[in-house]
């Protein structure tokens, strides 16, 4: 489930979520736009079930998107869809926590504000900067897996 197509930070979500899953040998049956916005991520999903009974598993490039999603498949009563969304937001950890979404991808707004002042104090002293990815000039910041198991308030 993508967020609006001008969204171009969440765009990479779901590219390296393709990569990953068509990697490994599974693919992609839907890909539709849910405007990062719960109630659209549970019309997506409904649509999404009608035309995919076979589906295993959702990811939404936020946490809005994955919610709605999940309430979705709540309401159609399936238990065997894998339901992850992205940002950490209380929303997803208070449904990861009632059973609805098996997981969340945390950023880590902290330390992108400190590598951010950081990287400006460089820029101020003349100084380069180092990329993660030189070719396309991105600075990585790790993520966490929330899960069940690791869920904290």
């Amino acid at each position: 489930m993508t967020v609006e197509p001008s969204a171009v930070y969440a765009a990479r979500r779901g590219e390296g979520y393709r990569d990953t899953i068509e990697t490994r040998g599974f693919t992609v049956a839907a890909e539709i736009s849910a405007y990062s916005k719960q109630e659209d991520g549970y019309t997506a999903m409904k649509l999404i079930l009608e035309e995919h009974p076979d589906l295993v598993a959702v990811f939404a490039e936020n946490d809005p998107m994955a919610v709605g999603a999940a309430n979705a498949i709540a309401e159609a009563g399936r238990k065997d869809i894998l339901v992850v969304g992205f940002n950490g937001d209380k929303i997803a950890r208070d449904a990861i926590a009632a059973g609805l979404m098996q997981a969340t991808v945390a950023q880590n707004p902290q330390e992108m504000g400190k590598i951010t002042v950081q990287l400006a104090d460089r820029l101020i002293q003349g100084k380069g900067i180092t990329f993660d990815d030189p070719d396309k000039r991105e600075i990585y910041v790790p993520v966490e897996l929330v899960t069940s198991q690791n869920i904290q308030g």
